[in-house]
């Protein structure tokens, strides 16, 4: 949880790393709470989820949480020493897999062109 909290506090942070612990942490907490709002709609009223009423709390959602998941992709970019422009492949769907690849390598264990090694949140 302490790095979801991170995520949302580096709102607009574009600088810096993030730890493949840090990313899918917050990738995971997005995508629970999404599925959660779907699950919902669907429990309270089934017909609806296909018009504005049904989608309207998941774009909210999706909304929040856009610049902060493109904040923490970026940093997690740059963990492993690549830039943030790699992130236009997201317009390229069959290349949507090397991003998905990209994201689970392992960071730098040194310093590297974009600061020091991310320090793990302790709990």
């Amino acid at each position: 949880m302490n790095y979801v909290k991170k995520c949302f506090r580096l709102y607009f942070c574009f600088v810096g790393r993030a730890s493949r612990r840090e990313f899918w942490s917050f990738t995971f907490f997005v995508f629970i709470i999404a599925l959660g709002i779907v699950f919902t709609e669907v429990l309270i009223s089934p017909n609806t989820i296909f018009n504005l009423t049904g989608i309207a709390p998941l774009s909210i959602w999706s909304i929040l949480c856009f610049l902060p998941m493109l904040s923490v992709s970026a940093r997690r970019l740059h963990d492993i020493d690549f830039s943030a422009w790699w992130l236009l492949l997201v317009l390229f769907p069959p290349f949507h897999i090397i991003l998905l690849l990209f994201y689970l390598l392992p960071g730098s264990n040194r310093i590297n062109t974009y600061g020091e090694e991310p320090k793990a949140i302790t709990i």
